[in-house]
């Protein structure tokens, strides 16, 4: 009886081994994957408010980079009030009817600085179909919507010369 009780002791040693290296391997997996990104990587837990934000997501926020909790509700009071309706039809879309969650917002950064961001993320549901979270990205798009607008000013600008010179040409015509 000592001699299976300690084969079987062995046997659990040995597989609760194979689960700690599976487990520090995939970790290492993730940590590796969100720190080559330029995103930052967040999860809200629904039921408690709880809120993870990667180091990259706190930095790109000014966030504390310490591991001060944070709080969806939190979050929710720097966005720009005009776009707070959009999120919040965004997650109940989401959650309700599997939609993507995928927004744009305007957000007050934690250094009084005003950025764009493109939020994504994927919900999880318990067994009776309620949401118990969602993980996902942030994505700093201030630069790519200001090239963007500098663009349209100048195919505007080619446009009222293009204009301009077709009224002289008129004219030369003429």
């Amino acid at each position: 009886v000592a001699i299976q009780l300690r084969q079987r002791a062995v046997v659990r040693t040995a597989d609760a081994e194979r689960i700690a290296e599976a487990l520090y391997s995939s970790e290492q997996r993730f940590d590796l994957a969100a720190s080559a990104t330029q995103d930052g990587i967040w999860e809200w837990r629904v039921e408690n408010d709880g809120f993870y934000a990667s180091p990259r997501y706190r930095e790109m926020l000014g966030y504390p980079l310490d591991d001060e909790p944070l709080s969806y509700q939190l979050w929710f009071t720097r966005i720009d009030p005009a776009h707070v309706p959009r999120v919040e039809e965004a997650i109940d879309g989401h959650f309700r009817r599997g939609l993507p969650y995928d927004v744009v917002v305007r957000f007050l950064t934690f250094r009084d600085e005003w950025v764009w961001l493109r939020v994504r993320g994927q919900g999880a549901w318990d067994n009776n179909g309620k949401p118990v979270r969602m993980a996902g990205s942030i994505t700093d798009i201030t630069e790519e919507l200001e090239a963007q607008r500098q663009l349209l000013r100048h195919v505007e600008t080619i446009a009222e010369s293009n204009k301009a010179l077709a009224e002289l040409a008129e004219v030369a015509k003429a």
